[in-house]
């Protein structure tokens, strides 16, 4: 599996750094083909987990809408703050098409199953992921945008909770005698309280020694660098916690296979989707 997972993993960063790092158009296109290519296989394979306990929805409707509502997030060209304005239009825009769908239907009872289903899709999954792109737009007025370097820390700070965890819990399950201590195994057998503590550090270490990167009005200081560490591995730890729960009602082991060795596009973001908003939210009074 690891030997899968090592180039997969090294083909994805080099994709998300490109997208993130190169200037003009060209990191421009790059970052929106990763960002609509993640948001359509996000969607498409939660609904098709859900699909698992009889929960039907639209889902290649609601995965391509979630792909072009990401395409036209991006290509806007306006303040964050329209960015905003423009997410409610499109979540407008979903509610009508879901509304018209039922009223018009034969079979209403079905059809809003269906649609019920598809909306949550959208609010649980594009939304949250949505602000990953806010953060990619956020523009400091230079030719290297504050946005991008605030999503490298963010996914940065994130990611290496998940590595930690990871390490650390493989690590001390095969040292210590008896294995280590599961925190939830009903829900993540694989889960301890030697792997989370493990992930904390790593996620606090990353946050402060990145924190350099970071452009004058987004500066952390070390207090608050080891605050939003703390905070964004324990809301990566809920978001995989959540995915892993909800495969485990399916029955199924990985919410996809599109990506060798590390699964499906859900397993790879489950860690971010929480994370987004609250990330966002934290920058909020840091902005000009």
């Amino acid at each position: 599996m690891f030997i899968l997972r090592l180039p997969s993993a090294i083909i994805l960063t080099s994709l998300i750094l490109a997208g993130i790092y190169i200037n003009g158009l060209t990191g421009k296109v790059i970052f929106t083909f990763i960002a609509m290519f993640f948001a359509f296989f996000a969607v498409l394979e939660f609904l098709d987990i859900i699909s698992k306990v009889g929960r039907r929805s639209y889902i290649i409707f609601t995965s391509l809408f979630s792909a072009a509502a990401v395409f036209l997030l991006v290509a806007m060209r306006h303040r964050v703050t329209d960015l905003l304005v423009f997410e409610v239009r499109i979540m407008i825009v979903f509610a009508v098409i879901a509304w018209i769908l039922v009223l018009f239907s034969k079979n209403r009872e079905d059809v809003l199953d269906k649609v019920l289903n598809s909306v949550s899709a959208f609010f649980l999954i594009t939304l949250p992921l949505s602000f990953m792109i806010i953060i990619y737009l956020i523009d400091d007025g230079t030719r290297d945008a504050a946005g991008r370097k605030l999503l490298l820390y963010f996914i940065a700070v994130t990611k290496s909770g998940d590595i930690g965890a990871y390490l650390i819990g493989v690590t001390s399950s095969k040292l210590m005698p008896g294995g280590n201590h599961k925190i939830v195994p009903s829900i993540s057998p694989k889960k301890s309280w030697e792997g989370t503590i493990g992930g904390l550090i790593f996620s606090i270490v990353v946050a402060i020694y990145l924190a350099k990167i970071l452009p004058a009005p987004y500066k952390l200081a070390m207090p608050s660098a080891v605050m939003i560490g703390s905070i964004l591995f324990i809301g990566g730890f809920l978001g995989d916690l959540a995915e892993s729960s909800l495969k485990r009602i399916a029955a199924v082991k990985d919410s996809g296979m599109i990506i060798p060795g590390i699964g499906g596009i859900l397993d790879l973001l489950d860690s971010l989707i929480l994370n987004a908003p609250i990330f966002y939210i934290f920058l909020i009074p840091m902005m000009r």
